[in-house]
């Protein structure tokens, strides 16, 4: 739920993870336990660049069916003018090709006139920010639908503690989208495995009363539970 991690041990040697404990351990205490569902609907997929990380979303009791007509995030489009082909932005992206601003007519990358004008290249900088910005308006415009209020506001409460481990709550104008990760696929196969999910899955309905933190060795190494922080009180399990 906070990204950058806290780190289980800290550069001067010491268990960071018992102050993250201990801190949780007061903030914690306003917060009530809640119910959550993982049912069909909570299948939903994050687009990336070489792959898609399918994941669910907890949603609130008595959900109800949220995204139909939900545009397909996984479009590409390709716009025939003519003897002219314009490639989408993210097939643009992967060949290294510029891209073109239609209404004016100048080439976005290149900061040049597509009708003769000066060749005026742009910066690293200015190239990043902007494609930090089309990232951030596309994935603001998928629909995931509304979050679980709960987790959210439990996010923000573990956010108070580490201001800092806020990546996820800056990643797009969406702002923090709870989610359970499932596993990566291309981007060719991701809807199919999506579809097969959903058509034999068995909702799940599950009491939220803990937050965990855990840690591992390495990638080879399995999450194992560290500490464990009840809500609504300042017990813990170590």
């Amino acid at each position: 739920m906070l990204y950058p991690f806290v780190e289980h041990t800290s550069a001067e040697g010491g268990d960071s993870f018992e102050k993250a404990r201990d801190s949780f351990s007061v903030t914690l205490q306003g917060i009530t336990p809640f119910k959550a569902i993982f049912s069909a609907e909570s299948f939903h997929y994050f687009p990336h660049k070489k792959f898609c990380t399918l994941w669910l979303k907890p949603l609130l009791p008595g959900y109800h069916k949220e995204l139909e007509g939900a545009q397909d995030i996984r479009t590409r489009e390709t716009v025939i003018h003519g003897s002219d082909v314009k490639p989408s932005e993210e097939a643009a992206e992967a060949l290294e090709m510029p891209q073109m601003d239609e209404s004016s007519g100048i080439n976005a990358d290149l900061g040049m006139d597509a009708f003769g004008g000066d060749f005026v290249r742009k910066t690293k900088q200015e190239k990043k920010l902007e494609k930090t910005q089309r990232k951030k308006a596309q994935a603001a415009s998928m629909d995931y639908g509304a979050p679980h209020s709960d987790v959210i506001q439990l996010q923000s409460v573990l956010l108070s503690c580490y201001p800092e481990c806020n990546d996820v709550n800056v990643i797009s104008e969406r702002g923090f989208m709870p989610h359970l990760s499932l596993g990566q696929f291309p981007h060719k196969e991701v809807e199919s495995y999506m579809d097969e999910f959903k058509r034999r899955w068995n909702n799940i309905e599950f009491d939220v009363t803990d937050v965990h933190l855990i840690s591992r060795a390495d990638f080879h190494d399995p999450f194992h539970v560290r500490h464990s922080i009840s809500f609504g009180k300042s017990d813990q399990h170590t």
